[in-house]
């Protein structure tokens, strides 16, 4: 097998000879090796090198210009480098080291002087980015170079340089001379290795290999009794092919290039010449449909003659009507700019509304290296709305620079109406560029290449996939949010539901009003409908207090929310308190309207306070306590009035009294501070002193930080001085955290400390990374340090990516440098795509599994705009992972580059999951294909998911459990359709169910089930069946088990008529009790699990935060 002809726009070549010298005989034939060298590898019937890619060194000056030379091609090349040298090759006496001379160099004594080292240019061709590496030695002596690449026993630099893709070939053996024939216009070796190029090896197929040249030119020198060259490669490096076989049947042309066989295309300038209208009817320009849907044209065409404003920030989205003056009886199109550059390229590029019939993008030309072919093209000249034909010749290069199109002697010429125009290459075939300026004469134009078209449109697409995953991403968090909030709104009122099946009416009336505590912040409109439940319970109730108290707490509730419900309520409640029935007893009476008050307090605290005094001063130890904690929640609202109700509280409740006076002090710290404070110091309780000096601190921290430091200060107790500077610094970690960092410095006690400085750096990150940096590096403990130092390095990734990077490389440890590198890229990747390769490849090479990670993540960003970068980063990454050491690091690298593949060569990143040796990761791995592919593709989502499913049988409990959780997950964001989820899921359900019972627990088949909920609730249902059937089972037939909460809510949610039936039954008085038990924990964990729905909902979700294999 061979490789595929070497690149000739990713390659450099770099010829060095020298054929004059001051003190060793001169090898005039050296010089023609140079020319011949240099012709056969530009030519594009051998390869085709691009000039600007070949360096030609002849007779350098010194060997730092070699080396500069050869630097500098070793950094442009990305698939090949070829060093050639021909010239006298030296000894050194004392070591045996190769040196080739150069134009000065001499031998004196044991010294060679003024020569190149071999060993250096060997480590700048080792060191070179480019896959693969040639290097011809033509000089004496040389196969002392090939010693040097393989002794690894004797050198660790030598070994560096035994890497893949490494071919060397010298014309001599270590002891041998070359030879320079007598008469012969080149030297031996080389004038076998030019007929070998130029006429070809029979019989040898397309390509010719570096084996290939190497047997046939010893073969041919041994016929002739001359040197024997000699040879080494590394691994494949013998497959490499820099020449096309002459001597082979022609099967490409010249211009062919190491790609994909081209498509079966039927586009011509027939199906794709599109004609542009000005605003005002006239043809302003033309364009070439160079995608489906997508027609390139010259922006300053459309900027300067249409009303359409272009500028560097954004594009109007104005319609621009346009037909296809080829096609007959097509009609116009409206298409509207979706793309444009201003850096001198001239593109525009504009998406047609709706699809043109017949309309077929046409192929750029076959060849990259047009020299005088024949071309043709349609312009539009004024009063020309047929449209003129044109012919000529182009010449330059359509694939790299602008091409000039000039016309031949009996053709029209090209004005202004031909700006746009596609060229055709009536040589090769296909469309060479567009037209974009015409000189004044119209004897030539400037043809802007295809490839700056593609560019272009491959910069559009990159931007539109941005575009729609940005949209999906909004779109799944959207969704999340209002499923999340439709979700607890079902929970809460189910769980109303769910309150009649407990048998005290005081405790359903509980649960009702915790329920509507939860439902005030979740949904307003829920929680109203639950206080129409709560008002038919309490009918049910014998004890007005009862009802009195719960309407009280669900105002109290509602207040911040919804005053005016909130009034309503309490106002319901005063009635109930009032009516008189069932509050007989004087006691029970005044302790309804305590309550009542309590309801008022937030809403009308007047009303609250003239409750209070109607009732008179306080009687006994419920009095007081109600008093009090009516006049504490008016203190939020109305503090002098709260001071005042003081007033009416016993002398002997003095603790009651400092209690209300703390909530005073700290209602009215801000606008009062030295009120605040003095009310403070008049408690004597420490214990509520301290409480409320701590929450007058932190009122102040912001307004008034000075005096909240001093109060802080002042306190003698160093329990209490701690807990307060604790509590100032974290307040002020937001607005001033040099402030902050100093005063939690300052405090006594060492864990509250260490708390507080926490929390300074987490905000200092955002404020001063600088000084943040310094405090990470100050913490004594090295985890603590390396994790604060990691959470800097994230921050600065977006904002200052060369001080994050310098960062991550002071870790100690390779292992911790290569995560916070792999940190900085995946943060750097979508807006600098090249500075994050950079630093990828630049990962330590002791870590390859996180460097192949940081590689793939990148390469993906890269493929819409530079697809060949792309390409040789994910090989990069394919060979990081191949060689790294650690199973499960193995298995991370394989599964980013598949990700990272998905979308665009889904097939590549198939055959790349099929590395990963464990069938449980390998599930996961298409998993993270299926996120990669991130809402396109459904077929092949529904392909991989399967796929997943089927390997998932044949693993262990915990791997199988694993995958399931994952392909569920992927369900929930998915753009397959309601059928086909609905499918998968069952196939989930029916497979967890085959894992019942498990000696480990079902809390992750609980999960599972509530996954698939958001996905298919019958599925959910049958899956927390069974998990409870099974759960009853193995606790003696206890159908309730361990309180199998999750199962029992998903039933409620889905089935809840199931519930009864798994209730414990209602026999017996004990029965009783663990029945209500069994309803007050479900109640409970519905009404948590509502609130954590709500407040989860703006996070990242679940399903993206799933710990992909890529995150371990």
């Amino acid at each position: 097998m061979t490789d595929m002809l070497s690149r000739n726009d990713t390659s450099s070549a770099v010829l060095i000879g020298c054929h004059r010298f001051t003190d060793l005989e001169d090898l005039l034939a050296v010089q023609k090796n140079l020319v011949g060298l240099s012709e056969a590898l530009t030519d594009p019937m051998i390869w085709g090198l691009e000039k600007d890619r070949l360096k030609v060194l002849d007779q350098p000056c010194s060997g730092d210009d070699v080396l500069d030379a050869v630097a500098k091609a070793a950094d442009a090349a990305h698939d090949t480098l070829v060093v050639y040298y021909s010239g006298h090759g030296l000894i050194d006496p004392s070591t045996g080291e190769l040196y080739m001379a150069l134009p000065d160099s001499r031998i004196r004594n044991v010294l060679v002087q003024r020569a190149l080292r071999y060993d250096y240019l060997r480590r700048i061709v080792s060191s070179s980015g480019a896959r693969k590496k040639v290097m011809l030695l033509d000089c004496c002596f040389s196969g002392r170079a090939l010693g040097a690449m393989a002794s690894a026993d004797h050198s660790a630099a030598a070994n560096v340089t035994m890497v893949d893709g490494t071919c060397v070939i010298t014309s001599a053996s270590a002891t041998a001379l070359s030879l320079a024939v007598p008469g012969e216009k080149y030297t031996a070796f080389t004038g076998v290795l030019l007929d070998i190029l130029q006429q070809g090896v029979p019989g040898a197929g397309t390509y010719l290999t570096m084996e290939t040249v190497f047997d046939a030119a010893r073969s041919r020198l041994a016929a002739r009794s001359l040197p024997l060259p000699q040879q080494r490669n590394r691994n494949t490096a013998g497959r490499i092919c820099i020449a096309r076989n002459r001597a082979s049947a022609p099967s490409s042309s010249p211009g062919e290039q190491a790609a994909p066989p081209p498509r079966d295309r039927k586009g011509s300038l027939e199906t794709s010449h599109v004609r542009i209208y000005a605003a005002s009817g006239d043809i302003l320009c033309s364009g070439l449909l160079v995608s489906d849907g997508i027609v390139g044209t010259c922006m300053h065409a459309l900027g300067t003659a249409f009303d359409v404003q272009i500028t560097d920030d954004e594009v109007s989205s104005a319609p621009i009507e346009l037909d296809f003056p080829l096609l007959p009886g097509v009609p116009r199109s409206r298409a509207r700019v979706v793309s444009w550059r201003h850096d001198g390229s001239d593109v525009a590029l504009l998406r047609i509304e709706a699809p043109v019939a017949g309309s077929v993008p046409a192929p750029p030309t076959k060849s990259r290296r047009v020299r005088e072919t024949k071309f043709r093209a349609l312009g539009f000249p004024r009063l020309s709305d047929d449209g003129i034909w044109v012919s000529g010749e182009l010449r330059a290069k359509p694939g790299a620079e602008l091409a000039q199109a000039k016309t031949a002697p009996q053709s029209p010429r090209m004005d202004q109406g031909f700006i746009g125009s596609p060229i055709w290459d009536e040589t090769y075939g296909g469309v060479a560029g567009i037209v974009m300026v015409t000189q004044h004469d119209g004897s030539l134009a400037f043809v802007l290449p295809t490839s700056s078209l593609s560019e272009e449109l491959n910069r559009l697409a990159r931007k539109t996939r941005r575009a729609e995953r940005a949209a999906w991403a909004e779109q799944a968090r959207s969704g999340r949010r209002e499923r999340s909030k439709a979700r607890a709104a079902q929970l809460l009122s189910e769980a109303a539901s769910l309150c009649s099946n407990i048998s005290a009416p005081d405790t359903q009336m509980q649960q009702l009003t915790s329920i509507i505590a939860t439902a005030v912040s979740v949904d307003t409109d829920v929680a109203r409908q639950l206080c129409a439940v709560l008002e038919q319970h309490s009918t049910l109730l014998q004890d007005r207090l009862s009802q009195v108290r719960a309407l009280s707490r669900v105002a109290d509730h509602f207040a911040p929310a919804d005053g005016r419900q909130a009034a309503l309520i309490a106002e319901r409640a005063e009635a109930l308190a009032r009516e008189g029935h069932g509050l007989r007893m004087q006691k029970r009476h005044r302790l309804a309207l305590y309550a009542v008050a309590s309801g008022f307090s937030r809403i009308d605290p007047r009303r609250a306070e003239s409750i209070l005094t109607e009732l008179g001063p306080a009687q006994n130890d419920d009095d007081i306590s109600a008093v009090s904690a009516v006049l504490r929640s008016i203190a939020a609202i109305d503090p002098d009035r709260a001071e005042r109700g003081t007033r009416s509280l016993p002398r002997s409740y003095r603790l009651r009294a400092e209690q209300v006076l703390s909530a005073v002090a700290i209602a009215v710290a801000r606008q009062q501070p030295d009120r605040a404070q003095e009310l403070a110091n008049s408690i004597s309780d420490p214990n509520t002193r301290m409480y409320a000096l701590m929450r007058i601190s932190a009122s102040l921290a912001l307004s008034d930080p000075d005096r909240a430091e001093r109060l802080a200060l002042g306190l003698a107790d160093q329990g209490f001085q701690s807990s307060l500077l604790t509590t100032l610094a974290d307040s002020l970690a937001s607005r001033d955290p040099y402030r902050a960092e100093r005063i939690a410095h300052a405090i006594p006690h060492a864990a509250l400390r260490a708390r507080a400085l926490d929390s300074v750096f987490e905000k200092m990150i955002r404020h001063d990374p600088q000084r943040a940096e310094h405090m990470a590096r100050t913490f004594l403990d090295p985890d603590k340090r390396a994790q604060a130092l990691h959470a800097l390095v994230s921050r600065l990734a977006s904002t200052d990516a060369d001080r994050a990077e310098a960062i991550a490389r002071s870790f100690g440890d390779d292992e911790d440098i290569a995560e916070a590198l792999l940190r900085v890229v995946d943060r750097l990747r979508e807006t600098a795509p090249d500075a994050a390769a950079r630093i990828a490849l630049s990962m330590p090479a002791s870590e390859p599994g996180p460097r192949a990670r940081a590689l793939a993540l990148t390469a993906q960003e890269l493929v819409w705009h530079s697809p060949d970068h792309a390409r040789q980063l994910f090989q990069e990454a394919e060979q990081s992972a191949r060689v790294t050491p650690h199973v499960m690091k193995r298995h991370l690298a394989y599964s980013a580059c598949a990700a990272g593949l998905a979308e665009t060569d889904p097939e590549r990143a198939r055959q790349i999951t099929q590395k990963i040796k464990g069938r449980g990761d390998r599930a996961l791995a298409w998993c993270d294909m299926v996120t990669a592919l991130a809402g396109t593709a459904p077929a092949l989502q529904a392909e991989l998911l399967a796929a997943a499913l089927r390997k998932a049988r044949k693993l262990t409990y915990w791997e199988h459990k694993t995958v399931l959780r994952h392909t569920a997950a992927r369900l929930i964001h998915t753009p397959l359709s309601r059928r086909k989820v609905r499918a998968f899921a069952e196939q989930i359900t029916e497979q967890a169910m085959g894992l019942l019972p498990s000696p480990y627990g079902d809390d992750g088949l609980q999960r599972l089930a509530d996954q698939l909920v958001e996905v298919d609730r019958h599925s959910a249902a049958e899956l927390a069946l069974e998990v409870l059937r099974t759960d009853g089972k193995q606790h003696s037939g206890d159908r309730y088990g361990i309180h199998s909460l999750d199962a029992l809510m998903i039933l409620a949610l889905t089935k809840p008529w199931h519930l009864t039936d798994l209730a414990p039954p209602r026999q017996g008085p004990s029965n009783t009790d663990e029945r209500d038990k069994f309803w007050r924990d479900l109640i409970k964990a519905m009404t948590e699990k509502a609130r954590i729905l709500t407040t989860d909902a703006d996070t990242e979700d679940p399903a993206d935060a799933l710990p992909l294999l890529s995150d371990g």
